[in-house]
């Protein structure tokens, strides 16, 4: 089940804040000197496909021949025709909250121009750095980050959308490094989750 994060920039509208109220320190960990007039805001696109999806008799058959090149095929098949679910996290703190989930996680960074792309190997990335880059603007490309991730994760992110009373002081502490905040909202976002 893939799951890709990415940073989608675009103009801030007339009067909005470039960044949540009292969340300013936080977000220079991340931003350091934003753009003027601009905002960034996390996507989030996940694959729920299974193992189960990709057993079809066509694939068992080609499979059966030792058909490699016929198997890729129908798997990328497979995997292109799968829906797709989105969330877009436009507000910092939401943003704060996703990467926390997302940092218990191994997590391939996809660093894509035109028609290539290179991936790092799979990392344990803290939510700082996972803000950072979906931050980050490449020279000439764009920065994915990818990671196979099952409901439940998904799950725990789309609670992040609606968290509410998020202290920018507990924010700033879980990008500090501080493991008992993490943990602390973890299990807020559990228990929002288990509630929906």
């Amino acid at each position: 089940m893939l799951l890709v994060v990415s940073g989608r920039w675009h103009k801030t509208l007339p009067n909005e804040p470039p960044v949540t109220p009292g969340w300013e320190l936080a977000f220079s960990l991340v931003a350091g000197k934003r753009v003027e007039g601009e905002h960034c805001s996390m996507l989030l696109a996940y694959k729920p496909v299974r193992f189960e999806d990709f057993a079809t008799d066509e694939m068992v058959e080609a499979a059966s021949r030792l058909d490699i090149e016929r198997c890729i095929e129908l798997a990328m098949e497979k995997f292109l025709q799968a829906p797709e679910e989105l969330v877009e996290l436009d507000s910092f703190p939401h943003q704060v909250a996703a990467a926390a989930v997302l940092s218990t996680h191994k997590i391939v960074k996809a660093l894509i121009r035109g028609e290539s792309a290179t991936f790092s190997k799979p990392l344990r990335l803290t939510p700082l750095e996972i803000l950072r880059a979906v931050y980050s603007k490449p020279e000439g490309g764009a920065l994915e980050l990818r990671l196979n991730a099952g409901p439940a994760t998904w799950s725990m992110i789309k609670a992040s959308a609606s968290l509410q009373g998020f202290k920018p002081e507990d924010g700033l502490a879980l990008l500090n490094g501080d493991e008992a905040k993490k943990a602390e909202l973890l299990n807020l976002l559990k228990v929002k989750n288990s509630h929906s």
